[in-house]
């Protein structure tokens, strides 16, 4: 091992597959958007070339999962657990619980007209 300053930094080996993990976005290319989540290596996060499009370098993004990693290569892909949407979700749970609360209220309005007789 070279005497680079790693202290934060996990060894691939004591990664494992979908181990969920959180990181920023470091750079976009070709072959995908590429994670710093803490390990010796980047991350690539396995997206199409049409939700690439919707990342920036610096955005945190939280609820991906180690898909696979190769010790030889030194390469980790990661997979987001959530679907986007038209734009990076970092924190899904928000999105979900306010979706929640106005369904409700559709609900209550909608009750009020019940019969249509005249």
């Amino acid at each position: 091992s070279s005497g680079s300053s790693g202290d934060k930094s996990r060894r691939l080996e004591d990664l494992s597959v979908d181990t969920e993990v959180a990181g920023v976005v470091t750079r976009l290319s070709r072959e995908g958007v590429f994670i710093d989540f803490g390990a010796v290596c980047e991350g690539r996060l396995r997206v199409s070339t049409w939700d690439a499009k919707k990342f920036q370098v610096g955005d945190r993004i939280e609820g991906m999962v180690i898909d696979s990693i190769d010790l030889y290569r030194e390469s980790v892909d990661l997979a987001l657990t959530f679907a986007l949407g038209d734009a990076p979700y970092p924190v899904p749970m928000e999105t979900h619980s306010r979706q929640e609360g106005s369904y409700d209220h559709g609900k209550t309005g909608k009750s009020g007209p019940r019969g249509s007789g005249r």
